[in-house]
């Protein structure tokens, strides 16, 4: 058993004759304290396994028992790698044993799914019992779905178990249950590290599985109570109001901030959500205050406005203002439509144009002595409009004539 001879590259790391025809011969290479007689005699196995292992045993060890305590050696290192190649090349219950142990222990997903493939010639019944912890582990995504694709297509394991493999493997050939047939099994993958996978087949399923879902709130974590709440505000406003009061009647948190941001997105936004809105004011977050204002109904919005920094919260004071005072509104909002921040220009226009077409009017009697960014608001509101006599009316106040006697 000789090994391939060095190409010029490769004379610094290994010796050029390299004479291996006994056990004895083969095992002190392997065992020797200079790395590249090492590794050339490993290079020898892993071109001929079936020679190395007809050359039975010395002092009671086979070449793969040789193999196995060189891995254990040498685990850690950059050399280990090498060791464990060298044992793929042989089906042994040995090399099967450590195998199941590292696929259950390491987290490199290189060599989680070579592992795989190599136990792939194992009856799977066998490997149920042993990989079933490392398959439902929450630490390593690799490990978990090199271990769903070994076992994919096999039958046994508890509901969780196969529900994982489905979720991580079947590259949906195969249907998933519907929440309401595993519902703890699929709460513990919304709990867990694949939850992005079961929330994007959960939506597919649809109406009847957001209202099963719902029924199970006080078994979410925050983060998926969060994605339900925005699932919830998307699809479902009366369910997302129930879910919303649940997690701010729950006391301030992060699960109240978001579901006080699911609130400002819905239709009609519920009187009584107000009073939980107040803590919120004063949030470090410009998002959350935002949300907080939108929800709130009985806040003096104009002298919020004056103190609030943040001009996403500053529009939001100025759409509450003109939706709590109505046509009362008019004069700030005039005022404010001449601010130089075309943000807080564009955030008055929109509130004009909320209150209908009385403060539309209002607005274009300013075109005469305004300035252009005014012009241009007021344009665009009366453009949003569609009404041919606010139209008539701001080309008059623009001076411009609209009817053919005024051109003479």
């Amino acid at each position: 058993m000789t090994p391939p001879v060095a190409t010029h590259e490769q004379t610094e790391i290994v010796p050029p004759q390299l004479c291996l025809r006994t056990a004895r011969a083969l095992f002190e290479a392997l065992t020797a304290a200079a790395a590249p007689i090492r590794l050339s005699a490993l290079q020898a196995v892993r071109l001929s396994p079936a020679t190395a292992l007809s050359f039975g045993l010395y002092n009671g060890s086979d070449v793969i028992h040789v193999l196995l305590e060189q891995a254990h050696r040498w685990r850690g290192t950059m050399e280990w790698v090498s060791w464990i190649g060298a044992l793929a090349a042989f089906q042994d219950v040995r090399v099967v044993r450590l195998f199941v142990s590292l696929l259950s222990t390491e987290d490199h997903g290189d060599l989680l799914f070579a592992l795989a493939e190599y136990l792939r010639k194992e009856p799977a019944e066998a490997l149920w019992p042993r990989l079933a912890p490392a398959l439902m582990q929450n630490e390593c995504a690799s490990r978990a779905r090199a271990i769903a694709h070994l076992l994919a297509g096999s039958y046994g394991g508890c509901a969780g178990e196969r529900l994982r493999i489905q979720l991580l493997a079947s590259d949906g050939e195969v249907s998933l249950p519907f929440f309401f047939e595993e519902s703890a099994a699929w709460l513990a993958e919304l709990n867990g590290l694949f939850q992005s996978e079961a929330r994007a087949v959960l939506r597919v399923q649809g109406s009847s599985t957001l209202g099963a879902l719902a029924a199970n709130w006080e078994e979410f974590s925050a983060n998926s109570a969060a994605w339900l709440l925005e699932w919830a505000a998307n699809d479902d406003p009366t369910l997302a109001t129930y879910l919303i009061r649940k997690a701010l009647s729950a006391g301030p948190g992060q699960l109240a901030a978001t579901a006080l941001i699911a609130a400002s997105k819905l239709p009609e936004t519920p009187p009584d959500l107000s009073g939980f809105a107040v803590p919120f004011l004063s949030d470090g977050s410009e998002l959350v205050r935002r949300a907080a204002v939108l929800c709130c109904c009985d806040l003096d919005f104009r002298a919020f406005f004056e103190t609030e920094s943040s001009v996403l919260v500053k529009q939001a004071c100025l759409a509450m203002l003109g939706k709590t005072r109505g046509l009362a509104a008019i004069p700030e909002l005039l005022g404010l439509l001449r601010s130089a921040d075309w943000r807080i220009r564009a955030a008055a226009a929109d509130a004009l144009w909320f209150l209908g077409p009385a403060a539309v009017r209002a607005a274009i009697d300013l075109v005469p002595v305004a300035g252009e960014p005014v012009r241009t608001a007021v344009a665009r509101m009366v453009a949003s409009c569609g009404d041919e006599d606010l139209l008539e009316h701001y080309l008059r106040a623009c001076g411009v004539p609209t009817k053919l006697s005024d051109w003479a």
